[in-house]
């Protein structure tokens, strides 16, 4: 699996963004990069916003011709509420979003990216994308803002016909080092509305993923499964985060995406 970034330009401005990066590849670097993935390779493809790139469709179908097995997109979804760009990227061979949604209403979500009105965008985008035939997952950043309302976000995700709702702490760096009293909340508070996600999930049919990160107060070692915490929420080691915003330098492979949400890229996944 092999994960490409396509730029730092973003239409959110949210307040935990940890984007570290300073340009966007040109035309023949992006080319190279495809051409140095392996023809059975998954490509995860992340920015900022990867819809902002005009190239995108053009990007995905070279991906496929190429011999990409899945495409998978990071993005927050709000061009695709335009349905015709939604069945362009499905017609061109995406599939799979993960979309970050971070309120089950337009006010705490328009909230954390900073644009009244993306909400509304991202809402319609993730519906175009399931009509559209899209395996999509909802990631959402929990918040000291947004902790009390985890089971609304799950419950809005199965209303959406997302497969996967997961829940991930801010990474500390970028935007967020600067806005941290406003972001982080303790984690003896969120635990009960995490176990609240985790059932409400369980009765809807959608799965929940946990990131164990937001089970430790700040400055703590992670957690094992055997001890309190990260064991009463059943977490699992590999739930590791899976940004829809550009990560930093410690920005993780692939891979993580993949361990978290198989069935966004095996269609054998889909049928257990």
């Amino acid at each position: 699996m092999r994960t490409l970034q396509l730029g730092p330009r973003c239409n959110n401005a949210c307040i935990f963004c940890a984007n570290a990066a300073d340009r966007a590849p040109s035309e023949q670097e992006l080319v190279d990069a495809l051409h140095a993935v392996a023809p059975t390779d998954v490509l995860v493809l992340v920015g900022g916003e990867p819809t902002l790139r005009d190239d995108l469709p053009a990007l995905v179908r070279r991906a496929k011709q190429h011999g990409v097995t899945r495409v998978v997109l990071r993005t927050n979804a709000r061009r695709l509420a335009y349905a015709s760009y939604a069945e362009e990227l499905a017609s061109a061979g995406v599939d799979g979003l993960d979309v970050g949604l971070h309120g089950s209403s337009a006010a705490m979500h328009d909230y954390h990216t900073n644009v009244s009105g993306s909400f509304a965008q991202t809402v319609r985008g993730v519906s175009h994308a399931v009509k559209a035939g899209m395996r999509v997952a909802i990631t959402c950043v929990v918040t000291r803002s947004n902790f009390r309302h985890l089971a609304e976000i799950v419950q809005r995700g199965e209303t959406l016909g997302v497969a996967v709702v997961q829940f991930r702490s801010p990474d500390l760096t970028g935007r967020a080092a600067m806005a941290r009293e406003r972001i982080v909340a303790h984690p003896e508070l969120v635990v009960r509305h995490l176990r609240r996600a985790r059932e409400q999930g369980r009765r809807l049919g959608v799965a929940v993923m946990i990131d164990p990160a937001l089970t430790l107060a700040p400055g703590d070692a992670a957690q094992t499964d055997g001890q309190a915490g990260a064991s009463e929420l059943d977490v699992s080691a590999k739930a590791n985060p899976a940004r829809a915003e550009a990560r930093g330098r410690e920005r993780r492979s692939g891979d993580d995406l993949r361990d978290i949400l198989p069935a966004l890229f095996d269609p054998k996944e889909r049928a257990r």
